[in-house]
C-alpha cells in the first residue's frame, strides 16, 4: 500500500502530474465518505429497530 502511495506522491502511476492524483484521491475520499454514511445508516436502523423491539416487549 505504501509503494503504491509512494508512486502516485511522485506523479501518478502512468507518469501523470500532481493535477490527476487529486482529482483520484478526491475521488477515493468522497467514495469512502458514501460508504461511511451508508454503514452509518445500517448501523442507526439496527438501532433504531431493537429499540422498537425493546420498548414493545416492555409495553
Amino acid at each position: 500500500m505504501q509503494r503504491w502511495w509512494y508512486k502516485l506522491k511522485e506523479g501518478g502511476i502512468r507518469g501523470q502530474g500532481d493535477i490527476e492524483v487529486e482529482y483520484f484521491v478526491q475521488a477515493i475520499t468522497i467514495a469512502l465518505i458514501f460508504v461511511n454514511l451508508k454503514v452509518l445508516n445500517v448501523v442507526n436502523v439496527g438501532v433504531l429497530e431493537e429499540v422498537a423491539l425493546a420498548t414493545s416487549v416492555v409495553n
